[in-house]
């Protein structure tokens, strides 16, 4: 990873959401045109750092890559996107979620975690509009997109401490339940896909902290 670009990608990026919730708690619409514009180039920068590979000698194996755990910048960040509008807010994550799509799986497991720790920063609103974001835009892909990213943001979710976990899922759920019909079918359906894949000691797991009814409609054909 090339560590300049990435973290002049995330400065660049969160200039770019400071200016664009400003501008529109101010009703300036240039000015939320400009943010939005050096927001999705930080965005661009970030990704584009951490896809470069340094050059290292041929006889040297290059160290694994991490992603950085959540920090305060990380939180900064994600409290931003919460304030932004909706539309706007569902696009950046859209992005965001694209961008977990291409990673290799250890990676994108990573960088699902660092930004679910990162949630705990949100006061109940800013998580509202986070969940629900991620939902419009996972019923928004293709099922095999929706699976893996599904499958992948419930791996993270079992490595979190309990409390986190079912505050969570309660909130998944909460949001899902806002969603349309063909919304709440697309991710139960998914859902089942990636329950029949997992573990069978996981899958017990994770069904213990679900209520009954959505324990039903998980069981059931």
């Amino acid at each position: 990873m090339n560590t300049v670009v990435f973290w002049t990608g995330i400065a660049v990026a969160l200039v770019g959401l400071v200016v664009t919730v400003a501008s529109g708690e101010l009703g300036y619409a240039p000015g939320t045109t400009a943010g939005a514009i050096v927001l999705v180039v930080g965005v661009i920068l970030s990704l584009v750092g951490g896809a470069q590979k340094p050059r290292v000698p041929s006889e040297r194996v290059e160290p694994k890559a991490s992603y950085p755990p959540p920090s305060a910048l990380t939180a900064d960040m994600l409290r931003a996107l919460a304030r932004l509008p909706e539309v706007q807010r569902r696009a950046m994550i859209e992005t965001r979620l694209n961008e977990f799509y291409e990673m290799p799986d250890e990676r994108r497991r990573e960088a699902m975690e660092a930004m679910m720790g990162a949630m705990e920063s949100l006061d109940d609103e800013g998580m509202g509009n986070v969940t629900r974001s991620r939902i419009e835009s996972l019923c928004g892909f293709p099922e095999e997109k929706r699976v893996k990213l599904m499958r992948t943001h419930l791996e993270a979710l079992m490595e979190m401490p309990e409390d986190l976990r079912a505050k969570d899922v309660k909130l998944t759920l909460s949001e899902l339940m806002r969603m349309d019909e063909s919304c709440r079918k697309a991710m139960m359906r998914a859902m089942k896909t990636v329950m029949r894949e997992m573990p069978e000691d996981l899958r017990k797991r994770f069904m213990g902290s679900l209520p009954e009814e959505v324990k039903k409609i998980l069981q059931s054909d």
